[in-house]
């Protein structure tokens, strides 16, 4: 895994830098609208990729450290 540094300390530069850990992206392979969870969502789409809400996540069972 290669673990990618937040640019900086809002929730939109948190979010980018675990998008682009998970791919496996550089930071700056990511398009501006990733840094939100709605442009994310249609960029992911183009990989066949999606996210989705979790109602309730403090108490959401994960099944491992990825999905």
């Amino acid at each position: 895994m290669r673990e990618v540094e937040s640019a900086g300390s809002s929730e939109a530069a948190t979010f980018a830098a675990c998008l682009a850990t998970i791919l496996e992206l550089p930071l700056d392979a990511l398009p501006e609208s990733a840094a939100n969870a709605d442009g994310a969502r249609r960029w992911l789409g183009g990989f066949g990729l999606g996210l989705v809400p979790i109602a309730e996540p403090a108490s959401f069972s994960w099944p491992g450290p990825w999905i």
